[in-house]
């Protein structure tokens, strides 16, 4: 499921201010599923920050990569949409960042520990949200 709604939006757009979290009825902004490409990756935003949250396969393991986007990537992803996301996830698999002695580039800007709790609240969200539009 894609959010072409999104992708539109972020055509032309400077590369900062894209990111947008959900705002709750308290005022609180939380981070947010903004798109998902099925066992590849999911988008999300937490206030101006932007995340690729990428599943990743080590043989029968599977593990997740989330990285915050940095301006050039967020550039990228305003000019190719869903294809640079693709592309981003293929390379953070192929670079194999937990298998022992990996080089990868992604393995130290994973940040899966440090926003595990935020990450799944936000999973959590937008499947309710799901789940409720497809019963409407």
């Amino acid at each position: 499921m894609h959010c072409p709604v999104l992708f539109g939006s972020l055509a032309g757009s400077p590369a900062t201010g894209l990111a947008r979290g959900l705002k709750l009825s308290s005022g609180k902004v939380v981070m947010d599923v903004l798109d998902h490409s099925p066992q590849r990756w999911s988008l999300l935003a937490d206030g101006d920050q932007l995340y690729l949250d990428a599943n990743v396969h080590e043989g029968a393991v599977g593990l997740s990569v989330l990285i915050a986007l940095e301006a050039g990537e967020v550039r990228e992803l305003q000019e190719k949409g869903v294809d640079f996301l693709d592309a981003l996830s293929d390379d953070i698999q192929r670079s194999a960042p937990f298998a022992r002695g990996s080089a990868s580039r992604y393995r130290s800007r994973d940040l899966s520990a440090s926003l595990e709790v935020e990450v799944a609240e936000a999973v959590d969200r937008w499947r309710q949200r799901a789940d409720h539009e497809s019963t409407d």
